[in-house]
């Protein structure tokens, strides 16, 4: 049986859903086991609350500023955005110690990630060599057009399903 977890953040609705449909998704193969989780549900109220009223903030009240601050954030340099996730992992890192907890004792398989809060976190385990399983991040650009993964921090080898 090979088991998925997938982890989103419930910023908005477009996470959430691109969630529920790359689970419903693999629960059409009989030998997988897909796990849903929202990494908001481990992080510590603080960053929880605050992220998520800066979010509706943002989207409700300056949709405009909203989506300059997303799409700046669309890089070209790799490695530059690279370098930023992991400033910011390590920034997010104390208030996500559940979460880091949760997906260290977890059995999964393969483990998906479809908002880069719980992503960034990922790819800081993993840097560290602390990830017990391989990872993929869900790119929210790829998802409007098509169904699209891109890898996280590694090449990875997933059995066939």
């Amino acid at each position: 049986m090979t088991r998925i977890l997938i982890l989103y953040a419930s910023l908005g609705s477009g996470h959430v859903s691109a969630a529920k449909a790359l689970c419903e998704a693999f629960k059409r193969f009989p030998h997988v086991e897909v796990q849903i989780e929202d990494a908001f549900e481990f992080a510590n109220p603080i960053i929880r609350e605050t992220l998520t009223k800066i979010y509706e903030r943002l989207s409700e009240n300056a949709p405009q500023l909203y989506r300059v601050i997303y799409e700046g954030s669309d890089v070209s340099d790799l490695d530059g955005s690279n370098s930023d996730n992991m400033l910011y992992a390590k920034i997010e890192r104390p208030f996500l110690r559940d979460l880091e907890r949760f997906v260290k004792n977890s059995q999964a398989d393969a483990i998906i990630c479809v908002q880069q809060i719980p992503s960034r976190l990922l790819q800081l385990l993993d840097r560290k060599g602390e990830l017990p399983s391989p990872t993929m991040s869900l790119s929210q650009m790829l998802w409007r057009t098509a169904l699209g993964l891109t890898l996280a921090s590694r090449a990875i080898s997933c059995p066939v399903i």
